[in-house]
């Protein structure tokens, strides 16, 4: 159950049953079956239905935490490739998203990182192979 709340605050940024009082709500949640609303429009639908389930007022049917785990780390998965591919199309660096690639890694050869970016990684961010050089690049 806490964890649908915790995921309600970390993309609401606001506190849950706010107009509330302390001592009031967990009587408000137990009795009234109250629960944050309206759903953080930041949260991905994968989320908020995890979110949802976990609120189920009959604890047998709230997700397992290896469930929820597992949840989460395939939604952070997809993020991390979204974000990865709308850098990719912007020629950004794939680690500060800011700067433009600029840099080879050798032997993959993958040009996924700024200059600066560049100079702390010891493997590929593309594919995790050792980084022995690095290479600059120049876009045309």
């Amino acid at each position: 159950f806490s964890f649908g709340v915790l995921l309600w605050e970390l993309f609401a940024a606001a506190k849950p049953h706010g107009n509330l009082q302390a001592a009031q709500v967990p009587l408000a949640v137990v009795m009234r079956n109250a629960r944050p609303s309206p759903d953080p429009a930041s949260l991905p639908a994968a989320l908020t239905d995890l979110m949802k389930r976990c609120w189920a007022a009959d604890p047998q049917q709230r997700p397992a935490m290896a469930h929820v785990v597992a949840s989460v780390g395939q939604e952070l998965q997809r993020a991390d490739a979204a974000a990865q591919a709308q850098a990719a199309a912007r020629h950004e660096c794939v680690l500060c998203l800011d700067a433009q690639r600029s840099t080879a890694f050798v032997p993959c050869g993958h040009v996924c990182c700024c200059a600066d970016c560049a100079e702390d990684v010891a493997q590929c961010p593309v594919c995790r192979g050792a980084v022995q050089e690095r290479l600059k690049v120049f876009h045309v």
